[in-house]
This record gives C-alpha cells, sequence and structure tokens, in this order.
C-alpha cells in the first residue's frame, strides 16, 4: 500500500489559539500598564511622608524668621519685647520679607498657626536668663491672629504620627520638638 501524500498538509499543523505576536504584545503594553496602580499603591504613602517633611520644613523656617524678626524688632526697641497689650504680627511685619510666614503649611484651615510666649512678653532681653532654653514663639491652634500663649499650648501637628512641633527660641533657633512619652 502506498501511502497518498496528497491528502496531507503541507506545513507544521496549525495550532488553535491566540498567535505568538499577540502574546508579545500582551506581554510589552498589558503588563506595564498593570504595574502603574500596583507601583502608585506602594509608592503613595512615600510621596505623603515626603510632602508633610517639606510641610513641616517650611513651618521651621517660618518660625526661624519670625524669632528673627522680633529680636530686630527688640534692638530697635531697647532690647524690649514687644508688648502684651498688642498684636504682635502687625509689628514683626516690616522686619520680614514676606509676611507668609505668619501661616503654617500643615495647617492652613485655622486660622492662626502660631503663638508668641505670653510669659515674655514685654520684657527685657538681658533680663531674662538662658535664652537658648525659652520658647519664644511655637506651633499652636489659636483662635486669632497675634495669638499669645503658655509654651504647655504647643500644638504638636508635623510628623507622620503628629509628634513634632516647631519652637523658635529667645536667642533666634528654632528646632523641631517631639512630644514627650512618644517614641
Amino acid at each position: 500500500m502506498t501511502p497518498n501524500y496528497e491528502d496531507r498538509p503541507s506545513g507544521p499543523p496549525r495550532k488553535s489559539g491566540m498567535p505568538a505576536w499577540g502574546w508579545a504584545l500582551i506581554g510589552c503594553v498589558g503588563l506595564p500598564l498593570l504595574g502603574v496602580p500596583i507601583m502608585a499603591a506602594l509608592l503613595f504613602p512615600v510621596f505623603s511622608q515626603a510632602r508633610e517633611k517639606a510641610r513641616q520644613t517650611s513651618c521651621l523656617s517660618n518660625c526661624k524668621q519670625m524669632a528673627l524678626g522680633t529680636l530686630m524688632y527688640a534692638q530697635d526697641y531697647d532690647e524690649t519685647l514687644p508688648p502684651r497689650d498688642t498684636a504682635w504680627q502687625p509689628l514683626l511685619a516690616s522686619y520680614l520679607k514676606n509676611e507668609k510666614v505668619f501661616q503654617c503649611p500643615s495647617a492652613l484651615a485655622e486660622p492662626a498657626s502660631y503663638a508668641m510666649n505670653v510669659e515674655i512678653l514685654g520684657k527685657k532681653l538681658k533680663k531674662i536668663s538662658e535664652p537658648e532654653a525659652v520658647p519664644l514663639l511655637f506651633d499652636a491652634n489659636a483662635s486669632s491672629p497675634s495669638a499669645l500663649a503658655a509654651p504647655t499650648a504647643i500644638a504638636y501637628r508635623h510628623g507622620g504620627k503628629k509628634n513634632y512641633a516647631n519652637v523658635a527660641f529667645l536667642d533666634g533657633h528654632a528646632k523641631a520638638q517631639k512630644k514627650s512619652g512618644t517614641e
């Protein structure tokens, strides 16, 4: 018996399903599109933390500028800090380049962001011992601009768990202060 070669198809047998170029297209286009939402979900907390750190740094700069403005004011007024009975923000405005420093970027919804230490206002600088340890102004949840408060009213609004507040001291330096009792 002789085989009948005319009934056989020529070439390799046909496969059913998607061609190889279709799978290559899915691999090159589909997988990266699937990776974008996954990467966004992974990076979102990182971007959020970076944004808050930038706000905290900007707030710290605001505190430093206001402290230096207050010291310049005191220098012009016989080494005396601003009086208690007068709003301090308008007094400092002429010593500052930008009046936006009166608003913390992390507290834009609040009417006022900072308070000045009521315990030292109106005093002469030479009468205050250890100026490097005496808070001059600090983050506060104040109800009005030019707020006055004791240093116990510090508002901790910075950092991942809101454990930090920015404080400017009487010697002109400013630093982020960690809430006591936090890790």
